[in-house]
């Protein structure tokens, strides 16, 4: 049996609506004051419109104003004021000004634009503050009359503060750029006329003091802007919540429903009832009873309602179940009045406390945040995004399983709270407080801006609170400390108890629920996986060696990494050993990597060509140049390569080797909330990239949280066992989903397995390459397999080279420099340019920024002496490795000898190279099969960039096939989404073009790489039991170094190709810094050692069997 509880309770209105409505009190420069955050604006409400029954598809009562408007731009307000001709131009709405050529967008991360003057707080240049003026025209709808004195007009978000006005009378007044502001404009409306809207917006004003994000500084009706027209002493705002019984079988569900007032109707008796249904249906889960109630023009009513409901499925972003749910409002006779719907989840979040830790749990069952940070930002549309970018985004973030996104730093607009309910996302809803630059001042404890951060708390909750994805709440960010935060979090649990309470900046961790961390390194994150002190926020303004902070201080708090890995340009590295650590403990709860998207903005060059843009494009000051490039996805949403060691790292399935020998593999189950039986899991066994056995996985019931060991054969040796071997998992997706079709591949993994004595797997990777007969021949006197003769092989030095011919090869090599000038295996020279020694790469985002990009925050000009600059800016070189830079082109060739064994002819060089603890040896060894022996020795006495070798190959060899991991490029300590196989690229997609050019495209693990013409390969190999990496691309280090934007990049007509014994990892857990851990440097002081072997390859080396044999040493 159903039970109501009713509880009807009144609120002054001028208690709940905390607005000031006297326009005469105000000031010409009310965007100079913090206290002021608007005038006669609406409090916060759930922005469920109004219906006129639950069977509309389509609110009657609402109107868009979003289109073109008519627009003037000014630098300042003074001068839209002295303007009495508003000679018009036109501006779509929502966008920002800057978008369409107005004014100039600002990248900066923590330094405040020039308008503010960051020593007189909150004070703002008045000639220094870029005004827009709008002006649209709008006709009330007729079936509108008898709702006309109660229309609302609604911004969905203003950047960054406005005065309406309506038919020329005064509205209001508004400021917080991300939280809607509404308004009633019945009474400045004309009945059978245009009405004239128009609203002059301000770029600057003291509210942006609060809102100092990583981020484009731009103006603008951002969001949309509609009217609605509810009944009089209608439906004002519904807030669904339900908690569970113990074992999460059952709900209570409660309802509170705030009436309007209703002017000039003294107790007119409404009833209230809601009615819980299956989605799509017209069957009824759950419903209260009606409740009567008597509404008055000075008071509002709030009715409250319980209502149990047995075993309701429930939300969880693997699970996103939701319903519809109706509130209705009839009048005395029964006709409706006003009619609300929303989707809604029975959704229970809660910090659990037990001998593993606090665990932050949903409906019972502990979870892991693998999220990511977002801006809602789009190259082209700026801050006004459009639901279905916001869609794509949402579906790009599932089908790589990350299960939570951030709303950094603000409220986003309601189109993705209402995707993240419908395809399963855990969001954090974060307010629009931030005072970077000045988080040491402001906003603290001081009374003039405590309202202000608390207003803007209060309207987020109030806004989205009925939104099942918020499972948490976020008090701001960067913005310093002090009892502001207090008052917003009480604030905030005064409206909404269902939730915890997040906020990076508690370092003292006397307000946030979690215990929150930025960029906290991987040691730190072990450290308190353990339970130890740690010491955190070094280097905080006034804090530069950070906070201590006990294990007892955080025992009761779930770990966050609000920000981490840092995916700045080629970044992301040491990921894996992030997710180690935070699947290893219950109690760190998640993290969030920074970011999702590039954040730039398209712009033309000259020619009139669009390109991506970066900070100081635009001719802004100041400005932070690069730094805004940390998206795993590119500004246009393509997806970066490092994105697919998210995918891997945090994949929902894993595997695990119990006895490979006998197929037994462990399976095991990360979801929280559903079995693996929504999946097809299949496996292949390869070996050197041949498949040899293949199967299914069909007993897949295994609960959430919970592993199975299975069967995959019952033994390895019944198959081909020589070679190197791996069984590839596939988990893909058996039906389609909100976000993905059926056959979508959530996951590929792999496992080792031993080589066995028996039957020899040939090497397929010549059969990736598009070979024609014609090309068989090799060059007079070539064999395959020559006789070993000691008077095959002839050389000659002349004029500083040494001239090499045998084998069915000529050689031509540098005696000054020591490269391999010339190489001709019978048809010509494969070598374009030489292959000699390097020990350098384009420089990432991290090293190009390195230690000195931080010497202007730490050390300004004037500070120290530029003398002292030079030398902090020459340790920065040192560290980051530029010295490598021309290492290896600066070489000397010291001595050399020729040694002719049977085999063939050695060459061995010793050559002096900066940076190296005694000599560089080098060896070619021209063998009489047709191969080079390559190897290179050295110690150096500083840390690595590379070792390697480069050369420049002809550009008909672009067809490029390997052996190793891929498809996309990966680096030592970014490889867990890499899994080896035989892969095949055009040259040109070797490569990634990110938003500055930098070092891209290397592929490690790889055991042999193939550049074929289509008719001949010209191969290189690890010797048997090694790797190598390899990348390609037409274009120099050099040159990719010097361009600021891919399409810069100056073209080679012939093909760069880098084989290498190793390179540094590319780092990512510190912002602009390589950081790398320990096991990624090159460090100093050790043997570094590459051995390959080149050859040339035909379609006759197929028929021969060459390809079956394994490189000799």
């Amino acid at each position: 049996m159903k039970k109501t509880a009713l509880m009807i309770r009144s609120v002054m209105a001028e208690e709940q609506f905390r607005y000031h409505s006297d326009p005469n009190n105000r000031s010409d420069a009310e965007w100079q004051n913090p206290e002021i955050t608007g005038r006669n604006k609406l409090p916060g409400r759930s922005q469920q419109l109004p219906y006129s029954s639950a069977a509309d598809t389509a609110s009657p009562w609402t109107l868009s104003l979003d289109g073109e408007w008519q627009f003037k731009w000014y630098p300042n307000p003074a001068q839209e004021k002295e303007d009495k001709t508003k000679d018009w131009d036109t501006i779509p709405v929502p966008s920002n000004w800057e978008i369409h050529g107005y004014g100039v967008p600002q990248y900066t991360n923590v330094v405040y634009p020039y308008s503010h003057d960051t020593s007189n707080p909150p004070a703002i240049d008045p000639d220094n503050n870029p005004t827009g003026c709008y002006q649209t025209a709008f006709q009330i709808p007729k079936e509108w009359k008898d709702r006309r004195e109660g229309v609302i007009l609604r911004f969905d978000g203003i950047r960054s503060a406005a005065e309406v006005q309506v038919n020329g009378e005064y509205v209001g007044y508004t400021q917080d750029s991300y939280s809607p502001a509404e308004f009633e404009i019945g009474p400045y409306l004309k009945k059978r006329a245009k009405n004239i809207l128009t609203v002059n917006v301000y770029k600057w004003c003291a509210g942006t003091y609060l809102e100092d994000q990583d981020m484009w500084r731009m103006g603008g009706i951002i969001r949309s802007v509609k009217l609605i027209a509810p009944p009089p002493g209608g439906i004002f705002d519904v807030f669904a919540r339900c908690s569970f019984s113990k074992t999460f079988r059952d709900a209570q569900m409660e309802v509170s429903v705030t009436l309007d007032k209703l002017e000039g109707e003294e107790h007119k008796n409404r009833t209230v009832r809601w009615y819980l249904y299956e989605p799509g249906s017209k069957d009824i889960l759950a419903s209260s009873n009606p409740v009567s109630v008597a509404l008055s023009g000075d008071r509002q009513s709030v009715v409250e309602t319980s209502v149990p409901v047995i075993d309701p499925e429930k939300w969880s972003s693997e699970n996103p179940h939701l319903y519809s749910l109706v509130v209705e409002l009839s009048d005395e006779e029964g006709a409706l009045l006003d009619v609300r719907s929303m989707a809604w989840g029975f959704r229970q979040v809660e910090i659990l406390h037990g001998s593993r830790g606090a665990v932050l749990t949903v409906n019972g069952r502990p979870v892991k945040l693998f999220g990511v940070n977002r801006h809602d930002i789009h190259p082209r549309y700026g801050q006004a995004v459009p639901r279905e970018v916001i869609e794509s985004d949402l579906i790009l973030m599932k089908r790589h399983n990350i299960n939570a996104v951030r709303c950094s730093h603000y409220p986003n607009p309601s189109a993705l709270y209402e995707i993240a309910d419908r395809i399963g996302l855990y969001v954090v809803d974060e307010a629009n407080v931030e005072s970077h630059g000045l988080r040491k001042n402001l906003p603290a404890s001081l009374p003039e801006w405590m309202d202000n951060c608390v207003e803007r708390m209060e309207r987020m909750v109030l806004n989205h609170r009925n939104h099942p994805c918020i499972i948490i709440w976020s008090l701001g960010n960067e913005a310093g400390s002090g009892s502001t935060f207090k008052k917003m979090k009480s604030a905030a649990l005064a409206l909404d108890t269902t939730r915890p309470i997040h906020y990076e900046g508690d370092h003292r961790l006397d307000t946030s629920d979690f215990f929150s961390l930025m960029y906290a390194n991987v040691g730190v994150v072990e450290k308190i996986g353990r339970r130890k002190k740690v010491r955190v926020a070094r280097g905080e303004p006034g804090h530069p060696f950070g906070w201590p902070v006990s294990p007892r201080k955080y025992r009761n708090k779930p770990l966050i990494l609000c920000e981490f890995a840092h995916a700045m340009g080629n970044s992301l590295g040491n990921f894996s050993d992030y997710m180690e650590i935070i699947n290893r403990y219950p109690h760190i709860a998640g993290g969030f990597i920074w970011d999702f998207a590039d954040q730039a903005l398209y712009k033309k060059d000259k020619e009139g060509n669009e390109y991506l843009a970066y900070g100081g494009e635009f001719g802004e000051e100041p400005h932070d140049g690069i730094f805004c490039a940390d998206g795993l996805v590119t500004a246009d949403r393509k997806p970066q390569p490092e994105i697919a060691e998210v995918k891997a790292l945090y994949s929902p399935v894993s595997f695990r080797a119990e006895d490979i020998k006998t197929g037994r593999v462990t399976l095991v189950n990360h979801h929280a909330h559903i079995e693996l039986g929504r999946y097809d899991i299949s496996w292949i066994l390869e070996r050197e990239g041949t498949a040899v056995a293949e199967g299914v996985i069909r007993k897949q019931d295994i609960p959430p949280g919970e592993e199975r060991t299975v069967n995959l054969f019952r033994n390895l040796a019944a198959f081909p066992g020589e070679g190197e071997g791996f069984i590839t998992f596939k988990v893909c997706l058996k039906e389609e989903n909100e976000w993905a079709p059926a056959g979508f591949e959530i996951v590929r993994m792999q496992l080792p397995v031993p080589s066995i004595p028996g039957e020899k797997v040939a090497d397929a990777i010549l059969d990736y390459l598009e070979v024609t007969p014609e090309f068989e021949s090799f060059a007079e006197g070539k064999t395959n397999n020559p006789e070993p003769s000691d008077s095959q092989w002839q050389y000659k030095e002349d004029s500083g080279k040494l001239y090499i011919a045998g084998g069915g090869m000529g050689v031509r090599v540098s005696l000054t420099e020591g490269s391999l000038e010339f190489l001709d295996f019978g048809k010509g020279n494969m070598l374009a340019e030489p292959l000699q020694p390097d020990f350098f790469r384009a420089p990432t985002d991290n090293e190009q920024l390195g230690i000195a990009s931080f010497l202007d925050e730490f050390l300004p000009a004037g500070l120290i002496g530029n003398r002292l600059r030079k030398g902090f800016a020459r340790l920065a070189d040192r560290i980051y490795g530029k010295d490598w830079e021309d290492a290896g082109r600066k070489r000397i060739l010291k001595r050399w000898r020729v040694i002719q064994p049977p085999e063939g002819l050695q060459l061995k060089l010793s050559v002096k190279v900066a940076g190296f603890s005694g000599k560089l040896h080098q060896e070619f060894f021209f063998k009489n099969n047709g191969q080079i022996n390559v190897k290179m020795q050295g110690c150096p006495w500083r840390e690595m960039v590379r070792f390697g070798s480069r050369m420049v190959i002809p550009a008909r060899y672009r067809q490029v096939s390997w052996y190793g991991r891929g498809p996309q490029e990966c680096y030592r300590d970014r490889q867990s989404g890499a899994v080896v196989g035989l892969y095949h690229k055009d040259a040109d997609e070797l490569s990634f073009d990110y938003l500055k050019p930098q070092e891209s495209g290397n592929r490690t693990g790889v055991r042999r790489v193939s550049f074929s013409d289509g008719g001949s390969a010209l191969t290189f190999s690890a010797v048997e039991g090694g790797e190598i990496n390899f990348s390609a691309r037409f274009a120099s280090r050099e040159d990719v170094e010097a361009a600021g934007h891919p399409h810069e990049i100056k073209e080679s007509d012939n093909l760069h190709v880098h084989i290498d014994g190793g390179q540094r990892g590319v780092g990512g857990s510190i912002p602009g810094m390589l950081n790398l851990m320990e096991k990624y440097k090159m460090k100093p002081f050790h043997r570094y050692r590459m051995e390959y072997v080149i050859r040339r390859e035909t379609p006759g080396d197929r028929e021969q069997g060459v390809r079956n044999n394994p490189v000799s040493q």
